[in-house]
């Protein structure tokens, strides 16, 4: 377990990441979240629940419980950002794997502030959606080990220790307490594509270590749908990395 978040630096510009620089691009303005403060602390209280149960940050969502990232991951992110995703990928295909979070990342920042560089979706999140995040959450071990790698395929500075808040890197958003708030603010389309991004590299055997994800197959509606088929071409495959 790492220590609780504490002393991080603000973040103030892209050299805060990045060992090279891009130009300066306008970004429309700061989209009012959809969740906003109504859902900043939203620990629904269910007649019998434990004082620990948290209620799932997705609007319309039920769950009230203690396994709330476990909730998040299966039922409202799409694999491809899943922290222990299943089946596990080839150690090959983690070039891929990683190349696909960041264009995940990508689009994120597209649909939300308008811009082509996930910079600006970090200034965003920390302005809006930071406030929402627990102050007593922590990255684990896996998230902190993969945030390394997402920063060394991009070449983003270390910080060491990744945080949540503040944020001090771009990798910290994939992290799922960001991911389903993002979420959150999208379009209903958008959410949908959000929802299947990656589906054709994740679903391809040749990419994993085995046929069957019995984590999904168990825990996930959603994840089920997309392991047997919907019927439906997903609308967003996963771009390799050039």
């Amino acid at each position: 377990m790492e220590e609780l978040l504490a002393d991080a630096e603000d973040i103030t510009s892209e050299s805060d990441w990045s060992h090279h620089s891009s130009p300066q691009k306008p970004i429309r303005s700061s989209p009012e979240p959809t969740i906003g403060q109504q859902c900043s602390s939203r620990i629904s209280r269910a007649p019998g629940a434990r004082s620990r149960d948290s209620g799932c940050p997705v609007r319309e969502c039920p769950f009230v419980g203690r396994k709330l990232k476990f909730h998040v991951q299966s039922e409202h992110l799409p694999r491809i950002v899943w922290d222990n995703p299943q089946p596990p990928i080839k150690e090959e295909k983690l070039g891929e794997w990683t190349e696909g979070r960041y264009q995940l990342l990508l689009f994120l920042s597209k649909a939300l502030v308008g811009s082509e560089r996930v910079e600006d979706l970090v200034r965003w999140a920390e302005e809006v959606l930071s406030p929402l995040v627990p102050v007593q959450s922590q990255i684990l071990d896996q998230s902190q080990q993969q945030m390394r790698s997402l920063s060394r395929w991009m070449r983003w500075v270390d910080p060491g220790q990744f945080k949540l808040r503040p944020i001090n890197s771009p990798s910290v958003l994939i992290h799922w307490r960001y991911q389903v708030l993002m979420a959150e603010n999208l379009e209903p389309a958008q959410r949908l594509e959000f929802l299947h991004f990656g589906h054709a590299f994740m679903s391809n055997l040749d990419n994993v270590q085995s046929s069957v994800f019995p984590y999904a197959l168990l825990h996930s509606s959603n994840a089920r749908t997309l392991a047997g088929g919907s019927g439906k071409e997903p609308p967003r495959e996963v771009p390799r990395h050039s």
